[in-house]
């Protein structure tokens, strides 16, 4: 998600890259002087019309798309899934949980493909090992994730078995 300063900053970059001044902003963008300085400064929560008409003359524009899965970082997790360089993160129960909630996002939007698919078995697993030994913590706060239910299949294949006993080892070490 984006905040108020960081759209600030990229208007203030597109404006300067462009050799705009704030006035003539305003002026193309059909809005008020003081909007773009609040815009810029992080101070103001545009309507999205507004927003729309400032960004315009800019070259930018406004994008709604869920969060792209860390996939690297689940893996440091505890997913089961080889081939990336997991960054040196340390893991924590909280960042599990939105990072499972962003990859099972990402798997529902995503097409069909022989990568969707080992990223798939991949959460299977490590949702399948949390939900068999870690069941309290899975109630708590996976369980009530809509897209992490059609990843629990109710008699998983023997791959994804295997590869939950990699993630039970994983992540027994800080659930």
């Amino acid at each position: 998600m984006i905040g108020a300063a960081a759209i600030g900053r990229e208007v203030r970059r597109a404006r300067t890259a462009l050799g705009l001044t704030q006035s003539r902003l305003a002026a193309r963008a059909g809005v008020s002087l003081p909007t773009v300085q609040n815009v810029e400064a992080g101070r103001a929560n545009p309507a999205h019309g507004t927003l729309s008409r400032l960004l315009g003359p800019l070259g930018l524009s406004l994008e709604i798309r869920p969060p792209r899965a860390d996939w690297d970082a689940l893996a440091a997790h505890g997913l089961p899934l080889g081939g990336g360089s997991a960054p040196p993160v340390r893991p924590r129960a909280a960042s599990l949980v939105r990072l499972v909630a962003d990859a099972a996002l990402d798997l529902a939007l995503s097409p069909a493909g022989p990568e969707t698919e080992r990223r798939r078995e991949a959460l299977q697993a490590l949702l399948l090992a949390i939900r068999t030994h870690f069941p309290s913590f899975f109630r708590r706060n996976l369980d009530r994730l809509p897209a992490v239910r059609p990843l629990l299949p109710a008699d998983p294949p023997g791959r994804v078995v295997k590869l939950g006993r990699i993630a039970r080892d994983a992540v027994a070490g800080y659930l």
